[in-house]
């Protein structure tokens, strides 16, 4: 399967090692795209400095610094990779032989929490816990399934094994 149809397919079936091979290839893609983003300011550096306290220990000083994108860059990032993202998981859930639309949901669920932080100033940290424990959830969930279990053997209704070798005659 070559590139642009691993990423803007949604047809088919891919084993768990195209699927590694595509994460990581988004992966990659994410992590130049949030730099670019960085170059036109679309991030923020946020130090964080404290002291750390431990009973019967010296104080220790401490200083953290985090470089976020914005609401705005985080947009642009999410509008560039999820369909690429939905399309190598709906692949790798027709290998299982499920239905693409469960990819669709879970990424769905997966999106809430982009959506809210981006047109909330302040989360409650309530909804801020609970929304990342459903994230979470659904995250390991789609780790399992995607990336660990064995597709579908042989045949199925979304067409021939990806690991089925193929003879020419």
């Amino acid at each position: 399967m070559n590139l642009v149809s691993l990423f803007f397919s949604l047809e088919g079936r891919i084993s768990r090692k195209q699927f590694w091979m595509g994460a990581a290839a988004l992966l990659l893609g994410g992590l130049v795209l949030g730099w670019i983003l960085h170059l036109f300011g679309l991030s923020v550096i946020r130090t964080t400095v404290g002291t750390i306290l431990i009973e019967g220990a010296t104080p220790q000083e401490f200083s953290r610094t985090k470089i976020t994108l914005t609401p705005s860059g985080k947009l642009i990032h999410w509008i560039i990779f999820s369909y690429p993202t939905i399309a190598l998981g709906i692949k790798r859930f027709h290998d299982r032989e499920y239905s693409g639309h469960t990819m669709v949901t879970l990424y769905g669920i997966l999106t809430i929490p982009v959506v809210i932080r981006y047109f909330m100033a302040e989360i409650p940290e309530s909804l801020e816990s609970m929304l990342s424990l459903a994230s979470t959830i659904v995250f390991f969930v789609l780790l399992i399934i995607l990336g660990m279990l064995k597709g579908t053997h042989g045949v199925n209704f979304y067409g021939p094994d990806p690991l089925a070798r193929h003879v020419s005659s």
